[in-house]
């Protein structure tokens, strides 16, 4: 199978803005399927790769990231300076550029956008203001096309953020129809393409910009994008051998191998920046006290044999993981051998009994997919052998990340994209008091906001590996593997492929992959 090394964000904008050259497009919509639903489609609200996805397409940043080199490109705002007298950043607004509702960008709109996103009463989501732009003390207005982002800390990667999570909403809209909750149903963005109508759950349909202004970022080379939300494996596969479906992503690595057969179908992989994990209730958050004892859960990180899970369920390129984080993050620790977290049903079986448990123990472990149900049924047969008993409860996406964040979790399989370059987007998230914080470890808290405040790069990375050794040794997680990407699509679209390094979207190559 061809390989793809795509940063987390990148690999599904990719598809959208470069799978089809003009010549290969005719007239006919490009049918896209996702297997789950996102509640949102801007990276505001949530970070799913589903999300980013559509947060890509529709809306822009205020800067770009070149997804190759990393450099830093000016988008919305083409020129900006730090302002070390005011510890700031001050960014030129790009002119002439206008919403898809005609509005025009204007410094008004990024004051009102990063306005409501820092301001605690309007109820954006805790992980993304404090995780994502908790560094942001202000922002203000210095004329009609120049803002400055007044920091409150220093914050090594503000311009990460500015090119990849912090979209731009219009202001007169938003304000108009009740604030940001209407680009739930009704988004209104920059981006290369515009929403033609969203059915939350079921559809959202994407036409191309044909005023999408001249930057670093590829307008839309298809003309109309249906993306459905289509759950069901079968039925993706069914709709694939018909026609009717030209691309879909994420199916298991067995239904890969088996479409990988058919002429008229293509197949690649990416490995992205997310992972999974296992988040265990050690701080006591649920009804359930079991995982509040250490020895419990480092018995279920005994009881699971992560080499066998990679290769026979995910597959793909899949990596077995150790710590809670990527390995291509350059401040991760990726050794097995400086890890406890090698398999040993025995070795699980014995903490049990340490911690005073003779018979079985049950648990029950909730996950936001039918994708990750399999792996919550692998892991339900795997700990059994080891004496823990496992009740599997499968949600949408939606529902599980309500029971998640407030707190019902005993033991929840979670998949989540950080960022290839640092570990900065995944820790504060997951270990900083917040409601994704199942640790509630003060401690580890301090441990993990100076590293995420450390300029210097040789003592930011000490910082985030002693941070990720002290979860280790706690087991405040369970790290299972690194999440490839699968791509099965008809032979007629033509794919873009590249790197390491990934060469820019607005620089690609296309030619045509036919099977493995």
């Amino acid at each position: 199978m061809p390989q793809v090394y795509f940063s987390g964000i990148f690999h599904l904008l990719l598809f959208f803005i470069v799978i089809y050259p003009a010549i290969t497009v005719a007239e006919r919509p490009l049918q896209i399927a996702f297997s789950r639903e996102t509640d949102f489609i801007d990276r505001l609200h949530t970070d799913s790769m589903e999300s980013a996805a559509l947060s890509l397409a529709v809306y822009d940043t205020l800067l770009y990231r070149e997804p190759g080199s990393g450099r830093i490109e000016g988008l919305l705002a083409n020129a900006w300076t730090w302002n070390s007298a005011h510890d700031a950043i001050d960014l030129t607004l790009r002119k002439g550029v206008h919403f898809h509702n005609g509005e025009s960008l204007d410094a008004d709109d990024v004051v009102y956008t990063i306005g409501l996103l820092i301001d605690p009463a309007n109820n954006i989501h805790f992980r993304q203001r404090e995780a994502s732009f908790g560094f942001i003390d202000s922002v203000e207005k210095l004329d009609h096309h120049r803002v400055r982002i007044h920091l409150r800390q220093p914050e090594p990667l503000a311009e990460y953020v500015l090119s990849s999570r912090l979209v731009i909403w219009p202001q007169t809209y938003t304000e108009n129809n009740g604030g940001h909750l209407i680009h739930r149903t009704e988004p209104v963005g920059t981006g290369p393409y515009r929403v033609l109508a969203l059915e939350p759950g079921k559809q959202t349909v994407l036409s191309a910009n044909q005023d999408y202004f001249k930057g670093p970022k590829s307008a839309a080379t298809v003309t109309k994008l249906i993306i459905r939300t289509v759950p069901d494996v079968q039925t993706q596969i069914a709709e694939l051998l018909q026609g009717s479906l030209d691309f879909t992503w994420g199916l298991p690595a067995d239904h890969v191998r088996f479409l990988s057969g058919y002429s008229r179908l293509a197949v690649a992989s990416a490995q992205s920046a997310r992972i999974t994990f296992l988040s265990l209730d050690a701080g006591g958050r649920s009804n359930s006290d079991l995982l509040g004892n250490l020895s419990v859960r480092r018995a279920v990180s005994h009881a699971i044999d992560r080499g066998s899970l990679t290769e026979h369920l995910v597959g793909g390129g899949a990596e077995p993981l150790y710590f809670q984080c990527h390995p291509a993050q350059y401040n991760c620790l990726s050794k097995p051998q400086e890890s406890s977290r090698e398999f040993d049903p025995v070795k699980a079986k014995s903490l049990l009994r340490e911690a005073g448990y003779q018979d079985v123990i049950s648990l029950e472990l909730m996950c936001g997919s039918d994708e990750l149900r399999k792996t919550g049924e692998a892991l339900q047969w795997q700990m059994q052998q080891a004496g823990i008993h496992i009740s599997l409860r499968t949600y949408t996406l939606p529902a599980w990340r309500k029971k998640f964040m407030a707190g019902e979790s005993v033991m929840s399989l979670v998949s989540y994209g950080g960022d290839l370059f640092d570990a900065a987007g995944t820790l504060p998230v997951f270990f900083n008091f917040g409601p994704a914080d199942y640790s509630r470890d003060a401690a580890l808290a301090r441990i993990v906001r100076r590293a995420v405040a450390e300029t210097g790069q040789a003592r930011r990375k000490q910082l985030f590996r002693d941070a990720l050794k002290y979860i280790s040794e706690r087991a405040y997680t369970v790290p299972l593997y690194t999440n490839p990407v699968s791509f099965v699509f008809q032979n007629d679209i033509t794919y873009a492929t590249g790197g390491p390094p990934f060469p820019d979207v607005t620089r690609l190559r296309l030619r045509k992959i036919r099977g493995y």
